[in-house]
C-alpha cells in the first residue's frame, strides 16, 4: 500500500498523471509489485477478438512500464553494492546495467499475443486464455524488472577487482533450482568472465540464471572463505539418495526440497 501511495503521489504531480518514471525511492520488490499491478491493469484491456491489434497499440506502454521498473532496481542495486562494499572496507564503482529493449519487446510479445493464441488453441476459452496470458506476462515482467538489480550486480562483480565472486541469496522457500544454485556457496569469478562483461548482459553462467517470479539476488564476496552454504547439507544428502535410488543428484535434491525423499509415482527414474 505504501508503494502505491508513493507512485500515485508522484503521478498526481505530473500533468499527464502518468506513473512513469517510477520514483527512485521505491524498493526493488516494491517496484516489481507496482509493475505487476500496472501490467495486470493494462491486460484487462486485452481484446480477445483482435489480440494482435491490441498488442500493437499496447506494446509501447507495456515496454515503458517494464523499462521504468528495470531502471529503478538497477539504481537500487548500485546503492546497495556501494554500501555493502563500504561495510566490508572495500571501494568499488557500480556498473549500471542497461536494458536490452529488443529482447524485452520480444519477451512481452511471446508472453502476450503468442501465449494468448497458444492458450485459446488449447482451451477455446477466451476468458481463461486472457487470465493465463496475464499471469505469464506478469511473471516474465517481474524477471525483467528485477534483472535491473541482478545485471547491475553481476556486471559490478565481474568488473570490480576487489570482488572475488558472489553468493546466490534466496528468499522465503525457494524452488529446487534456486536452492541447488545457492548450495554451491561462493562462486569465484575467472579473469575471462571479468574481461567479457559489458553494459548489457549476454551469455550467462548457470548461477546467473533466474526464472520468472524468482526472488534470488547475487551478493558480492570479497575474499575466499569456507562459510557453509545454505542447502549444502541437503545437496550432500541428495547425492547419497541419488546413489541409492539410481537417479541424478538434481532429481534427488528436488525431491528433498519438495518434501519427499522418495519418487512421487514409484520407479527410481521418475521425476
Amino acid at each position: 500500500m505504501k508503494a502505491q501511495l508513493v507512485v500515485l503521489s508522484a503521478a498526481a504531480n505530473r500533468e499527464d498523471r502518468s506513473i512513469l518514471p517510477l520514483p527512485a525511492s521505491l524498493k526493488g520488490g516494491a517496484a516489481a509489485k507496482v509493475v505487476d499491478g500496472e501490467l495486470r491493469r493494462r491486460f484487462l484491456g486485452l481484446d480477445t477478438a483482435d489480440v494482435d491489434g491490441w498488442f500493437a497499440g499496447a506494446a509501447g506502454g507495456l515496454l515503458s512500464v517494464v523499462l521504468g521498473g528495470f531502471d529503478v532496481t538497477a539504481g537500487l542495486a548500485a546503492s546497495f553494492l556501494l554500501a555493502h562494499a563500504s561495510n566490508a572496507g572495500v571501494t568499488i564503482s557500480p556498473v549500471h546495467a542497461q536494458p536490452d529493449r529488443t529482447a524485452f519487446s520480444e519477451v512481452l510479445r511471446i508472453m502476450g499475443p503468442v501465449a494468448f493464441k497458444t492458450s485459446i488453441a488449447q482451451t477455446g476459452d477466451a476468458a481463461l486464455a486472457r487470465r493465463v496470458t496475464t499471469v505469464r506476462a506478469v511473471g516474465a515482467a517481474r524477471r525483467l524488472v528485477l534483472g535491473g538489480a541482478r545485471d547491475t550486480s553481476h556486471l559490478t562483480i565481474a568488473q570490480s577487482p576487489a570482488i572475488v565472486g558472489y553468493r546466490r541469496e534466496t528468499r522465503g522457500k525457494p524452488c529446487a533450482f534456486c536452492a541447488m544454485l545457492a548450495s554451491r556457496g561462493a562462486v569465484y569469478k575467472s579473469e575471462s568472465i571479468a574481461g567479457a562483461a559489458t553494459g548489457t548482459r549476454g551469455t550467462r553462467d548457470r548461477g546467473e540464471r533466474y526464472h520468472d517470479s524468482c526472488h534470488c539476488q547475487p551478493v558480492p564476496v570479497y575474499s575466499h572463505d569456507s562459510t557453509p552454504a545454505p542447502y549444502a547439507a541437503e545437496w550432500s544428502q541428495a547425492k547419497r539418495l541419488a546413489r541409492e535410488q539410481g537417479v541424478a543428484p538434481a532429481v534427488a535434491f528436488r525431491r528433498l526440497i519438495e518434501g519427499r525423499s522418495e519418487p512421487a509415482t514409484g520407479g527410481g527414474s521418475s521425476n
